[in-house]
Parts: structure tokens; sequence; C-alpha cells
């Protein structure tokens, strides 16, 4: 019985068939197709060939979903091995973490008078900390967070999805609760910021077709009172993404 089983080498392009069971001195042929989502499978293709078991290199691959089989030949008999799915990861990181990078990328590029410049300063969070928690160990006075709110999904088509992806941009800076501390710097920060998505444009990510503000609060009542300034407001990435498959 001829198997084949697939090696992901780790690069999101290449991958290693490995193929067992066959005929000494046999002729294999390596038929591929990747999943079209939503349209069964893209056309089979011969992905390479050998005489007799061994390994055959994958070039050229796309991160998904793939259908594979082997198909033996000796003289004029023909033997197709068990067919095999296997998926090729992408080695870019997450969308959610490339939107809050790109903000955050975004955000330093304004150079914002007041606004630290510094990229250590600039924090892409899993959750909003205490202030002093960050600057624990450390001089600093302030920071920018940029964190994940909840994502919404709506379906697009039969093979797509629209999904909004929330980043909560939060500025936060050593105060002692003074009623009128910050409150220029604070109120041109997020000025400048709601000006500048209108004109300037993020880094570049495919599957982002449009980015909306959305206001927030302009003091955090909770920092407040822990002797900080914290001003919040969320930018949208709105984005098509692949269907999910149950």
């Amino acid at each position: 019985m001829i198997r084949i089983n697939f090696t992901d080498l780790g690069t999101g392009t290449t991958g290693t068939i490995s193929l067992t069971g066959s005929q000494a001195g046999s002729t294999n042929e390596l038929f591929l197709a990747k999943h079209a989502w939503g349209m069964g499978f893209e056309a089979l293709t011969i992905a390479g060939s050998r005489v007799g078991d061994g390994s055959i290199s994958l070039t050229g691959l796309t991160s998904g979903s793939y259908y594979a089989f082997a198909r033996s030949t000796v003289g004029l008999t023909e033997t197709l091995s068990i067919p095999l799915s296997f998926r090729v990861n992408s080695q870019e990181l997450p969308l959610q973490e490339r939107c809050a990078n790109a903000l955050r990328d975004f955000v330093l590029g304004l150079q914002i008078p007041d606004v630290t410049t510094d990229p250590q300063q600039h924090v892409v969070a899993k959750v909003g900390e205490k202030f002093d928690k960050v600057v624990e160990s450390k001089n600093f006075k302030q920071a920018v967070f940029y964190l994940w709110a909840p994502e919404t999904y709506s379906i697009s088509n039969a093979s797509e999805d629209f999904v909004k992806i929330p980043v909560v941009l939060s500025w936060i800076q050593k105060s002692s609760q003074g009623l009128t501390t910050n409150k220029t710097e604070i109120l041109r920060f997020r000025e400048i910021v709601h000006r500048s998505m209108a004109i300037c444009e993020l880094s570049e990510i495919p599957e982002v077709y449009g980015v909306s503000f959305m206001p927030g609060a302009v003091i955090d009542p909770s920092q407040w009172i822990e002797n900080s300034d914290a001003t919040n407001m969320t930018v949208n990435f709105l984005a098509e993404v692949q269907a999910g498959i149950i």
C-alpha cells in the first residue's frame, strides 16, 4: 500500500512529501491541488516525481489547505496512493497583531508634540495594565498602549467574511490629579491622530480594505484616580478574510 506524508519546512512556501510502499523501480508522480475556498479545489497539477520510495520537494506553496495523492507506475500497471490532506501554515504574524503594529508605526511616525517617540514606550499589549507596572524599574513618565477590543464578523459571500478589528490607542502619562494638567497635550494628541487618519496611509496589510476612527474617553477616570492621565480612542481595521469551515 502506497502512502504519502507531508512535512512543513516552516517557511510558508516549502515542504517535503515522503512516499513509501511503492515497488522498486516504479515511477511515482505526485498530484497536488489547493483548496479554493468555496469552489472545491483548484486544478490538479503534477508537483514532482521520483523513482521508488523517497522524498519529493515542494516549492512555491502558499498558506492554505492542499489535497495530494501519488500515482505509481510499473509497466502498464498503475496504483494510487491513499489521498492526503495537509495545510501549509503562514509565517506572517496574525492579522490582529499586524493591525496593532501598523497603528503603532503610524503613531510613532507622526512625532506628535509631547508624546514619546521612544519605541520601547509604545507597547502592543494583550490587556491594559496599571501604568506603574509598565514603568516599574524604568524611568518612564509616559507610554502609549495598543490594545485589542473584541472583533466582529459579518458574511461577505460563500467563501469570505468581513471582520472589524478594533485596536484601542491609549496614551498614559504621570500626573498628580490636577484638574487642568496635560489637558492641551491630550486634546492635541487626539486631534492629530484623528486628522492624520484621513491624509496619511498606514502600513499596507493586504486583508485590510479600510480604516475608521471611533472616539473614546477623553480622560479615563480610573487612571486619573491612580495619578495618571489617560486618553483612549479606537481605530477599526476593516478586513476581508477567508470564511471559516466547520
